[in-house]
């Protein structure tokens, strides 16, 4: 293998397992470009992202630019002379002058098939719409969001168990192996090369506050979807007695009730009408309480058939 002069940019865990990879290979990475740390927990302590921590115990010059056109900043990144970027979950639009800046210019690691679910939340969208398999892009960056060209793709199975931990896991673990490839090929000139199918184009907006929030009311097989999406973090709620109830496992049945309501409680869990069907939450958690089999939590509330679970749906 040919190794690579390259600044990273990414923040979260998922860009972790790349970086990790990409460095254990002997790619010099001279740089690591991420978010600046954020007030986290509730003392709202400020904590580094996952990858300046990998960057700090590994001693790689850190940037944390507020503005990726700041001057200082433009000359901080031209003096590390990159070959290359490669951007991994980075979590802002890069500049032009920053992505063409390398003589390879820049390659990113998308949690997708692109061009299906270009954007900010893949992974979660995937799982929301019911989606049977999801993957990982290397692609060219280019200016418009998730449009460059492909470079390398390669598919992930969604099982019937998956969420967005569990699908977030898999992605991490396909994007290093492709990245180190893809490396490899465009050091020897050999990466292929192919445009998306403008057609074929869906996009996968961030989650907003109110998607959190579940009513009864949405058809039963949606609903295990978009709880998948959810959980564990930020999870899906519901509200009873005033206060949040997240469901972080559910799966969809068939048997039929009033939205919103009780049809029974056993050790599966809490079955309750929906649209179409009823949903069985099987795992949940009460605000300020460990999340727990519904079965007990529905003992320790005394939540039994006919009671009306959420009050959303009243």
């Amino acid at each position: 293998m040919k190794y690579m002069r390259l600044v990273f940019l990414g923040s979260p865990q998922i860009a972790l397992q790349s970086i990790k990879a990409i460095h254990e290979a002997g790619h010099n990475i001279v740089g690591v470009i991420t978010q600046p740390d954020r007030p986290k927990g509730r003392k709202l302590i400020k904590t580094p992202t996952p990858v300046k921590k990998f960057a700090l115990e590994n001693q790689i010059k850190i940037l944390t630019p507020t503005d990726l056109n700041d001057t200082d900043f433009v000359e901080q990144y031209k003096e590390l002379k990159p070959e290359i970027n490669v951007v991994v979950a980075y979590g802002r639009i890069l500049p032009t002058w920053l992505i063409e800046h390398p003589d390879h210019g820049s390659i990113n690691a998308h949690a997708s098939l692109l061009p299906k679910w270009r954007g900010a939340a893949p992974i979660r969208r995937a799982l929301m719409a019911g989606d049977k398999q999801s993957g990982v892009t290397i692609q060219q960056v280019v200016e418009k969001l998730d449009a460059g060209d492909i470079l390398l793709q390669e598919k992930i199975a969604i099982e019937e168990a998956d969420n967005n931990e569990t699908m977030s896991q898999k992605v991490a673990v396909l994007a290093a192996k492709l990245l180190l490839k893809a490396l490899d090929l465009i050091k020897k000139g050999e990466l292929p090369k192919k445009r998306q199918d403008e057609s074929k184009v869906s996009y996968a907006a961030k989650i907003e506050k109110d998607e959190l929030k579940v009513s009864f009311s949405n058809n039963a097989v949606d609903l295990e979807n978009i709880v998948k999406g959810l959980a564990p973090r930020p999870g899906a709620f519901i509200e009873k007695d005033g206060r949040r109830l997240k469901i972080l496992k559910a799966k969809a049945a068939r048997k039929n009730g009033e939205q919103g309501r009780v049809i029974e409680v056993s050790q599966e869990g809490i079955l309750v009408g929906a649209k179409d069907g009823s949903l069985l939450l099987q795992i949940v958690q009460a605000e300020g309480s460990k999340q727990m089999a519904a079965f007990e939590y529905a003992k320790g509330h005394h939540i039994k058939e006919g009671d009306k679970l959420s009050e959303l749906d009243s």
